[in-house]
C-alpha cells in the first residue's frame, strides 16, 4: 500500500526539526536498553528458548516453553526488538543531517521536567482497539484496521518518523468518553499528545459531533495547538504525504522547543538552511560523509537526557532476568 516510502525524513522535512530532538532521542535510547538484559531467542535440543545474556553478554539463564516466565520473556523480547529498530531509525535520520549540514556544532541539554496530566503512565494506559490479527478494514496496515486511507498514511509517517502511537483510544474528556484518531508518544519528554484527522469537514453534523469533543477536550485541560493537534479534509480533498509530514515535523519542533532548555547559539535562525545539496538515494555517493566534522556516533548529549534516574518507561518487570 504504501510500497516505496523510504525510512528517511529527508531535506525538506527533516530540516524542520531540530537535530537536538534526534540527539536527545538517540541517547535516550542507548539508555533504556543498557538497562534491559539483552535477550535473544534460540534453540535447545529441538525446543524453543530465549537466551538471556547479562552486560558483558555471557549466559545468564535459558527460558523454554515450559518455563513460568516465557510468557514474560517473550515481551521482553519484542520490547528490546522495537527499541533497537527505533534506534536505527533515529540513527539513520542522525546520519542524514551529517550529510547535509555544513557546520554542525549545537549542543543538546538537559530535559526540562514539565508535569503534564498526558505523560507516558496516561499513553501507557490508553487501549489501541484497532489492533487485530484479522484483517476487516480495506485499510489494514500495521496490524490495525484504519478507517480512511489517510489515516492508514499518517500512521506509516508517523513510523517513517520512527515515533511510537496508539491508534483509535478511547478518552475521558470532562467526564464524558470520545475517541481519538491518534495518541503519539515522546518518552523522552515523559509526554504524549492527541492527533486528529478530520476527514469529512464538508458535513455540518460532523463538524458539529467534533465542536463537542473540542468543547470537552478544552474543558479537561487537552489544549488544541498543545496537547491536541489537528488535521483537516474532506470528501474530495485529503492532505497528501508532504503535508503531513510537515505537520508532524512541525509539532516535533514545537516539544523540543518547550522540553529542551535554552542552547547559547549566535548563528542565525535560518542555520538549518545550510544545505550542501539534495543527494540520490541509492546512489554511490549517497553515503553520509564526515567532512572533518564530528562523527554522528559521538556522544553529544553533554546534560542528563532524562533529567531523572526514575524516568518512566512501562516495561515489564525483568528483574527476574537479571
Amino acid at each position: 500500500m504504501f510500497g516505496g516510502e523510504e525510512v528517511y525524513i529527508m531535506h525538506d522535512f527533516i530540516r524542520l526539526i531540530p537535530v537536538e530532538y534526534f540527539l536527545l532521542r538517540r541517547d535516550f535510547l542507548k539508555q533504556l536498553l543498557s538497562r534491559m538484559p539483552f535477550i535473544r531467542p534460540g534453540r535447545h535440543r529441538g525446543s524453543a528458548v530465549y537466551r538471556v545474556y547479562n552486560h558483558n553478554r555471557s549466559l545468564h539463564r535459558e527460558v523454554s516453553q515450559a518455563s513460568r516466565d516465557w510468557d514474560k520473556a517473550t515481551a521482553l523480547y519484542k520490547k528490546r526488538c522495537k527499541l533497537e529498530e527505533m534506534l536505527k531509525q533515529t540513527e539513520v535520520i542522525i546520519s542524514a543531517y551529517f550529510r547535509y549540514i555544513k557546520a554542525f556544532d549545537r549542543k543538546t541539554s538537559k530535559v526540562n521536567i514539565i508535569p503534564s496530566k498526558y505523560d507516558c503512565k496516561y499513553y501507557d494506559n490508553l487501549v489501541d482497539s484497532s489492533c487485530s490479527n484479522e484483517k476487516t478494514s480495506e485499510y489494514y496496515y500495521d496490524g490495525r484496521n484504519f478507517r480512511s486511507r489517510t489515516e492508514a498514511l499518517i500512521a506509516a509517517i508517523i513510523i517513517e518518523f520512527g515515533l511510537e502511537y496508539k491508534y483509535d483510544v478511547k478518552v475521558i474528556l470532562n467526564g464524558k468518553e470520545f475517541t481519538f484518531d491518534f495518541a503519539i508518544c515522546f518518552r523522552e519528554f515523559n509526554r504524549c499528545i492527541f492527533f486528529e484527522y478530520f476527514g469529512r469537514c464538508d458535513e455540518n453534523s460532523y463538524n458539529h459531533n467534533n465542536s463537542i469533543k473540542f468543547y470537552h477536550a478544552n474543558a479537561d485541560g487537552a489544549y488544541v495547538g498543545r496537547d491536541l493537534f489537528i488535521m483537516s479534509g474532506d470528501r474530495r480533498n485529503a492532505p497528501c504525504a508532504e503535508a503531513i509530514r510537515i505537520h508532524l515535523a512541525s509539532i516535533i519542533s514545537q516539544l523540543t522547543c518547550i522540553y529542551l532548555s535554552p542552547i547559547e547559539d549566535n548563528r542565525s535562525p535560518e542555520h538549518i538552511k545550510d544545505i550542501i545539496e539534495e543527494p540520490v538515494i541509492g546512489s554511490d555517493n549517497s553515503s553520509p560523509q564526515n567532512d572533518g566534522m564530528n562523527s554522528p556516533s559521538d556522544d553529544r548529549c553533554t546534560g542528563n537526557c532524562t533529567g531523572n534516574d526514575d524516568y518512566p518507561y512501562d516495561f515489564l518487570d525483568y528483574s527476574m532476568f537479571l
